[in-house]
């Protein structure tokens, strides 16, 4: 069996830890400043104590409500969706995505278009509606989701953008068992994380590449992928990646 996916382990949430970033967030000054502030250290912690990026990031939302700032919300919501992803939550990560999405084409029709930004994170938030989707096992879905994104990310030519949605069709394709289509999308993401410095997609769409020729029964190709997914992920310390390319070279030679 070859391995597609990595889960992240998280980290325990400490109640006294929450205690006492509740008690500080209580005297934070109720302005902008401080949402984009919350949402950023959000952001940063992530993967680290997902529990805690939610906390900071419905106390932007709170804050961003008070202030009536409608960008605010937008980016709120969306780090909550993710947050909530990341914890295996998708009824709820769904929830505040779609309540992203709508903030962002609200501000689209009242200020006839948006700015890059706002752009950006529609695009953003659509990708990971086509990711929740994509879990669901409701491909076609998450087809049509990774395609709008990628349309708005190429009108802004945001390349670290468009390389994550073409990355994201290629596996849908892979699921579909439409090989070809699979690999012409791979190869597009592996050119554009290579031109953007993007360690972590070079490495996991080498791996996906491998996959595909695996599939296809082409053993020298997949293992000359599979190598050169290893050799980054040796590199920078992708540990679950090293332990799913190593399973996958395994296979080969079995």
């Amino acid at each position: 069996m070859f391995c597609t996916t990595c889960h992240i382990k998280l980290l325990a949430q400490s109640p006294s830890l929450i205690d006492s970033l509740i008690k500080i967030l209580k005297h934070l000054k109720q302005d902008t400043s401080s949402v984009k502030n919350l949402n950023a250290l959000a952001w940063e912690l992530k993967y680290y104590n997902v529990d805690t990026s939610i906390v900071l990031s419905k106390k932007a939302l709170e804050f961003s409500d008070k202030l009536n700032w409608e960008k605010g919300r937008a980016q709120s919501f969306h780090n909550i969706g993710l947050f909530n992803y990341l914890k295996g939550d998708y009824k709820e990560a769904q929830l505040n995505y779609n309540k992203a999405l709508y903030v962002c084409e609200k501000l689209e029709r009242k200020n006839k278009g948006a700015d890059k930004d706002l752009l950006i994170l529609k695009a953003k938030t659509m990708g990971y509606i086509g990711l929740v989707f994509s879990n669901e096992g409701n491909m076609l879905r998450a087809l049509e989701f990774y395609l709008e994104a990628l349309k708005i990310d190429e009108k802004l030519q945001n390349n670290s953008g468009i390389a994550r949605h073409v990355g994201n069709i290629g596996i849908v394709y892979y699921e579909l068992k439409k090989y070809d289509k699979s690999l012409e999308y791979y190869f597009k993401a592996l050119k554009l994380a290579e031109q953007t410095g993007y360690i972590q997609l070079q490495a996991n769409t080498l791996g996906n590449i491998g996959i595909v020729y695996s599939d296809m029964g082409d053993k020298t190709n997949a293992l000359d992928y599979f190598h050169r997914a290893l050799d980054l992920a040796d590199n920078n310390g992708f540990k679950e990646l090293q332990a799913n390319t190593l399973e996958n070279i395994a296979g080969i030679y079995l």
